[in-house]
């Protein structure tokens, strides 16, 4: 789990999620969960230390959901 300012963001899912696989992974924000999709699983694919990926994905998705520094072009379902 990762706290970023006030925010609680934290990885659920299994980590290195090949793109075909059924399982699950999203992050949950704040309480709110929002579904990782394929396009943020291709951005990390090459961070093979497991705590730095969830870590990268945890900061990411605060990019992305709570600061909007980036766009959520296809990162993540809302």
């Amino acid at each position: 789990m990762g706290y970023i300012g006030d925010n609680i963001i934290e990885f659920h899912g299994e980590t290195h999620k090949a793109l075909c696989s059924d399982r699950e992974s999203y992050v949950s924000v704040n309480g709110v969960r929002h579904d990782i999709l394929p396009k943020t699983f291709s951005k990390f694919k090459n961070i093979l230390n497991t705590k730095e990926y969830v870590e990268r994905i945890e900061c990411f998705a605060y990019s992305v959901l709570i600061a909007k520094s980036i766009d959520n072009d296809g990162y993540f379902a809302e």
